[in-house]
């Protein structure tokens, strides 16, 4: 699937079932746990304007995943009607209400909204101009001034909000924090930068981000130091693979089936900024890392793509031109970041072979469903924020992937859990006697919170419709809690 067929499902779709009533606008991919899925906006255009009354999804089979009906729609249209009459009526109504309290006196008018209203607080952001505010950052700095300084500590974390400076931002923070005399803020920034270097493999900013590190803290602290660690695990992931059994893939794998591997390989080179795979494109290889560095961008909602990991040598990539059928698409772009060399497969080929050793094909689908699951944490609204080391954690903890009839009991109450699950499909129920059920849907994490603090249920997680969970295991999550700051830990504790 891609985004232009998966527009024109959507559009086929809505002229089948509203004629010219609605339009379809925007169309965003969606990384779910179990997947890509496409979201299209629906608009009613009325004389009144453009109004936005839901959204149709699709997988990546083209099978409608949300929709929306006639009573959805006058539902919308009558809401947007109350609301502009609510809009309409005069100041002194407000006096009225039961929210008329003298606290409320501040005016707001002044912030930026346009007279029209048309603007929001998102649309402040949204207009920030990077090169601007990094060039103002800039003057400001090679001023040498305290007070100017000062104001570019102020400034600087505007430009945080933009994925792929981050790294370089969270350097010059830190060496501003230096100069400014603050030694441990700079260092807690440097540490930060080199964790994001890390996670896209740019060991010369590392290398750099260390050696000032050095400088600061002395040979001692610096043996023990989480930058040092960093840079030594870069440095180890570089390593070239000599031999392709030597890829965690294949490692351990029958001596028949890599010399059949070995035979349908070819070896190919790509350079600094070369594209090897682009999201939506034909999925027609697969490959393996020899040496180099690659890395995988996904489309944002917004249209933007974004680093979320970098492969080294032993990944696997491309796995959707051996698992889905013929047709099937890229589900990210890859990226060489320095001359990299590639053990190359044939879609096609390894099909065939996967038919005469199913094992490959075992481990093939199960690099997928990593990477899909590693997709989805990167841009859960929750986990986005975790750095590569601490999604390679979560992963690491997968205890299983399994499909739940409806009823089965997953957790028992009076127990702590002994499994977390996250809902790849269909819906889990919190379930406490007396009470309206919690519900938790695609994406959600079951049994998490209770899980991390050891509280025994009061009731009692049961599946409530056909489902596919991903379970993770109970010990592993504590683990990872127990040895996490404690920022982590908040962001688990809102995974749920």
């Amino acid at each position: 699937m891609d985004p232009y067929k998966a527009r024109q499902i959507i559009e086929t779709w809505t002229r089948e079932q509203f004629g010219k009533l609605l339009e379809v606008r925007e169309v965003n991919v969606i990384r779910r746990a179990a997947g890509r899925v496409w979201s299209g906006e629906l608009y009613c255009i009325m004389k009144e304007g453009e109004i936005l009354v839901g959204t149709v999804g699709i997988d990546e089979q083209g099978k409608l995943t949300r929709t929306i009906n006639a009573d959805d729609l006058a539902n919308t249209l009558a809401e947007v009607r109350l609301s502009e009459s609510r809009a309409s009526m005069p100041d002194t109504a407000v006096a009225d209400n039961d929210f008329s309290d003298d606290s409320w006196e501040d005016d707001f008018s002044g912030i930026g909204l346009d007279e029209g209203g048309g603007d929001d607080l998102d649309g402040v952001f949204d207009s920030l101009d990077s090169s601007a505010v990094q060039d103002q950052a800039n003057a400001l700095i090679a001023s040498g001034d305290h007070e100017k300084l000062l104001q570019a500590r102020e400034i600087l974390p505007q430009l945080l909000s933009i994925p792929q400076n981050r790294g370089r931002v969270l350097q010059q923070m830190g060496e501003l924090e230096l100069l400014l005399g603050e030694l441990d803020l700079g260092v807690n920034y440097l540490e930060a930068a080199a964790r994001e270097f890390a996670d896209v493999a740019a060991v010369d900013d590392l290398d750099h981000v260390a050696e000032i590190t050095l400088r600061v803290i002395g040979p001692d602290k610096f043996e023990t130091s989480p930058v040092k660690q960093l840079l030594e695990r870069a440095r180890a992931r570089m390593r070239p693979v000599e031999k392709i059994d030597h890829a965690p893939l294949f490692v351990g794998m029958d001596q028949e089936i890599m010399f059949h591997l070995n035979g349908a390989s070819s070896i190919i080179n790509i350079e600094h900024g070369e594209e090897l795979l682009v999201e939506g494109a034909p999925a027609i290889h697969a490959f393996v890392v020899r040496s180099g560095v690659l890395t995988i961008r996904i489309e944002s909602p917004d249209g933007s793509d974004r680093v979320v990991r970098s492969c080294f040598p032993g990944d696997f990539i491309g796995e959707s031109s051996v698992i889905e059928k013929p047709g099937a698409t890229c589900t990210a772009t890859v990226k060489g970041e320095c001359l990299t060399s590639l053990w190359m497969f044939e879609g096609a080929r390894l099909r065939e072979l996967l038919a005469e050793f199913p094992e490959i094909g075992v481990r093939i689908d199960s690099a997928r469903t990593l990477h899909r699951l590693d997709s989805f944490l990167s841009q859960h609204e929750a986990t986005e924020t975790l750095d590569t080391a601490v999604r390679d954690q979560l992963l690491s903890s997968i205890s299983g992937i399994n499909r739940y009839g409806p009823g089965e009991i997953l957790n028992k109450a009076g127990e702590v859990p002994q499994g977390v699950y996250l809902v790849a499909s269909g819906r889990v129920e919190y379930r406490v006697p007396d009470r309206p059920p919690r519900v938790y849907r695609v994406d959600s994490f079951a049994g998490l919170r209770d899980t991390l603090h050891e509280l025994p249920l009061e009731g009692e997680f049961i599946t409530a419709s056909d489902c596919l969970l991903v379970r993770f295991d109970t010990k592993r999550l504590k683990e990872i809690a127990a040895d996490a700051s404690t920022a982590v830990v908040a962001v688990l504790e809102k995974m749920e």
